[in-house]
């Protein structure tokens, strides 16, 4: 009854919504909290800005769809709040918000800063050609946090927790995230970098492409793995602890997509589950014993039914690039100002950056410009005719490869 008494008293003064939103539209701090009340829709051309500290309340069942644009302005230390209208960790309670292109129309696009979503089936969804950046953001308690089907989505800084599956489908690019305690932390993708996994009760990462300097640790399987021409490589990694730190379930062509691994105390290091043998040069097993090696390997000399693992030569040195500090990556990131921006911009290098190269690239990873940086700099771009949509930084130094992306309106 208090809790109900408090909830009432902090909607008092609630802005209700549902409907569409055809024109573009601001939601306030003065007017906050927000209660989507029923299903809503950003139509084209509208973009929807949200305030940094409002909180946006999503009755049961309600879904916000999004055709226009969406801004999430939210601050370290005054995030906007996505959530269910409920005081339950419930992780169903709501939809969730669906970016849907209008092809041959207006793509949807978002830009999501210091944003906590909860309580909802799919937190964020993808589809249909739209274009997302998540920066910052925290996800806890909903059955999937990020999907992506046929469009583009990026996570930056974001941490993913309690829930079912944290992100699905063939998600573009997650770098400097944290993962902990979902059932499953990435279901399918194109890369994952710098970024940590535990405690993952099926698996914390299945069928991504290209995974490099993660840490993932304690989790009953750390990596599902499908290692043929397609995959770029899984190298760079500590992957202890774990009860199954690699499954491999095909091997096509002995492509040796993995190595330079830290793998070492985990129940079984590798299980292949495929008739095909493996080849798995360059990694560390944290021992030059062949006895103690094998001992942690289930392959054919296990099961006729599969193939056999090759795990020679050894890394005897167990030297890793690993994850560059991704809480400190949080606190004191690579930032560009303005972002969005009209093609000219400042870069801030933070101090623990080395001197190096900054490349921006578009969304299909082609490189548009690039100039030297020096470290704790600012380095300012100018874009010449930059056609409009999400572009990717990266600073490159002899140590490291930090990043971030930014708009160009």
């Amino acid at each position: 009854m208090i809790a109900a008494m408090c909830m009432l008293s902090l909607h008092t003064n609630a802005t209700n919504v549902s409907g569409g939103i055809y024109t573009s539209t601001t939601w306030t701090l003065a007017n906050s909290p927000y209660i989507v009340t029923a299903n809503l829709v950003v139509f084209d051309n509208a973009t929807l800005t949200i305030e940094p500290g409002v909180q946006v309340l999503a009755d049961s069942n309600v879904l916000i769809e999004v055709k226009g644009k969406l801004r999430v302005n939210g601050a370290a230390g005054n995030e906007v709040v996505i959530k269910g209208n409920t005081s339950s960790n419930n992780t169903r309670f709501w939809q969730g918000i669906t970016f849907k292109g209008t092809v041959p129309a207006n793509d949807s696009e978002a830009i999501v800063a210091y944003c906590r979503f909860s309580n909802a089936e799919t937190a964020t969804s993808v589809t249909a050609s739209a274009l997302a950046l998540f920066s910052n953001c925290t996800f806890t308690y909903n059955k999937i946090a990020g999907s992506q089907l046929n469009g583009l989505a990026w996570y930056n800084y974001c941490t993913f927790k309690h829930g079912a599956t944290a992100l699905v489908m063939p998600v573009k690019e997650v770098a400097y995230c944290v993962f902990d305690s979902n059932a499953i932390g990435v279901d399918g993708g194109n890369e994952i970098i710098n970024s940590k996994f535990t405690n993952h009760s099926a698996y914390a990462i299945g069928k991504v492409g290209n995974i490099r300097n993660c840490e993932i640790k304690n989790n009953n399987i750390a990596i599902v793995a499908e290692l043929y021409v397609a995959t770029y490589g899984i190298v760079d990694n500590i992957i202890t602890n774990n009860d199954t730190a690699v499954l491999i379930n095909s091997c096509y062509g002995n492509q040796n997509k993995l190595n330079r691994n830290k793998i070492c105390s985990n129940t079984r290091n590798v299980v292949l589950a495929s008739s095909q043998n493996c080849e798995l040069p360059d990694n560390c097993w944290c021992s030059t014993d062949s006895v103690v090696i094998r001992g942690k390997i289930y392959d054919g000399y296990n099961n006729i039914s599969v193939g056999l693992v090759s795990y020679m030569p050894l890394d005897s040195t167990c030297v890793t690039t690993s994850v560059q500090g991704v809480i400190a990556a949080n606190e004191n990131g690579l930032r560009v100002y303005p972002n969005p921006n009209k093609g000219t911009f400042v870069i801030d290098v933070p101090a623990n950056i080395q001197s190096g190269e900054a490349v921006v690239m578009n969304v299909s990873g082609q490189v548009v410009a690039k100039q030297p940086y020096k470290q704790g700099n600012a380095l300012k771009f100018d874009l010449q005719n930059a056609a409009s949509g999400v572009y990717v930084l990266k600073l490159v130094s002899p140590s490291a490869t930090s990043q971030t992306m930014f708009v160009v309106q």
